[in-house]
């Protein structure tokens, strides 16, 4: 592909951001509708009502008055209605047939402003069935990202998990529950995305038709932090359960990052991590042979980043495949990545963005977010961004994130051999 597509951009009357991709090249569509939610904005007393809230939304609405009646219709457009809860946002999001992109919207717009809220004791079921996995039979919770995440953040809302708890889930009242959705969905705390074959009017013409209407129901509840749990000694957390392999994170917390620590900080993530090709698999996993599953990633909220690695592992494997992990990052401490490695990162990233305009979902769930907080869809200006990073950034970023301390948290969930070698190791970083 020559060029990438860049959205029609519109904030209607009501608040809501409304974003169309035309792609003419498409045989289907795709359109999303996503929200502020999720435990960044919850109180303690709501924590988890996100989750819940979109579990419910699909056991119908005013139209469609069943579970059951919505995936039909759904069906009948040309796909399957689907919904997910992160840390700061819920996305429910629709593949349509290409004629069907109005019908598609008017099921979401139905969904997010007029859900029935019925069948809570049976979602609750279903819930708690979601719940118990993160929990081991002595009630330990094991769920390895919510567990770093509750060390790294603390009593910061990002601490919270997606879920809730289980005494919260089972005592939530349809009440509640109604009181929150008035509270927290409303136009000027969503964005709708549309990618489909048609024109950029056309897209948003249908956009103000079936959301221009919709209007706040509440005043929105701020996030509060939930209290701090206590840390664990040398920042190495472990939870004994029985497993048969150790699910490690070793996770680093960035603060205000600004938007270059964001791109090189997402570069170096590809460096290091980005299929067999980068310098983690290539070294800890085809050399060495210390894992199967191993990969690193930066995940970025308002304000904040985590720069995450994650493993599986054999219980005695932990000691040398952390000695390994913490070898290269002090590797990449002390010298800039090669223009060799950054050429071949810059290539994924390029194939990745032609990638996208050929998976329409894709570019829904990817431009979403970034339609929900205001932060432009500029994937030239990106790429260009990238093709001018230095690997002495990336050197940079990494010798301001790898390193010991508060904002540094590693898990360990299973029965971990060498736990005192993994602390000193990770003390290494500096």
């Amino acid at each position: 592909m020559s060029g990438w597509v860049t959205p029609e951009r519109k904030t209607l009357a009501n608040g809501l951001q409304a974003w169309v991709f035309p792609v003419p090249h498409l045989r289907r569509a795709h359109v999303g509708v996503t929200l502020r939610a999720g435990p960044v904005n919850e109180t303690d007393e709501t924590w988890g009502m996100s989750h819940v809230l979109e579990h419910m939304l699909f056991r119908g609405t005013q139209s469609w008055p069943t579970a059951r009646a919505l995936s039909l219709h759904a069906d009948d457009l040309g796909g399957e209605v689907a919904g997910a809860t992160y840390r700061d946002r819920v996305l429910y999001d629709l593949r349509c047939d290409r004629d069907r992109v109005g019908p598609a919207l008017a099921l979401l717009h139905e969904m997010v402003t007029s859900p029935r809220l019925r069948g809570l004791r049976i979602e609750k079921d279903i819930i708690r069935e979601e719940l118990l996995d993160a929990y081991d039979e002595r009630g330990q919770h094991i769920d390895v990202d919510n567990v770093v995440y509750q060390d790294l953040f603390g009593d910061a809302p990002l601490g919270r998990s997606i879920d809730g708890s289980l005494s919260g889930v089972e005592a939530l009242t349809r009440p509640a529950l109604r009181r929150f959705f008035r509270a927290q969905y409303g136009p000027a705390r969503a964005a709708v995305v549309v990618v489909a074959p048609t024109t950029a009017r056309a897209g948003l013409r249908a956009i103000q038709k079936h959301f221009g209407s919709w209007q706040p129901q509440g005043v929105p509840i701020a996030g509060v932090g939930a209290a701090r749990p206590p840390r664990a000694p040398h920042g190495v957390r472990v939870v004994r359960t029985e497993q048969s392999q150790t699910q490690l994170r070793l996770c680093f917390r960035i603060r205000d990052p600004d938007a270059d620590t964001r791109i090189a900080g997402a570069v170096l993530a590809r460096v290091l991590d980005d299929g067999p090709a980068s310098r983690l698999q290539g070294k800890l996993v085809d050399e060495q042979g210390l894992c199967y599953s191993l990969w690193a990633q930066l995940d970025t909220y308002e304000g904040e980043a985590v720069f995450e690695f994650g493993a599986q592992v054999a219980h005695d494997r932990v000691v040398p495949l952390v000695e390994s992990l913490v070898h290269e990052l002090r590797a990449v401490q002390r010298t800039a990545p090669q223009q060799v490695e950054l050429a071949r990162a810059r290539r994924r990233w390029h194939r990745d963005l032609n990638d996208l305009y050929e998976n329409p979902m894709r570019l829904v769930e990817s431009s979403s977010r970034r339609a929900l907080f205001g932060q432009g869809w500029t994937p030239a200006r990106t790429m260009s961004r990238v093709r001018s990073l230095t690997g002495g950034a990336l050197r940079d970023v990494a010798r301001s994130t790898f390193r010991a301390g508060d904002d540094m948290s590693m898990v360990l969930v299973g029965q971990p051999q060498g736990v005192q070698a993994v602390r000193s190791l990770v003390n290494k970083l500096a």
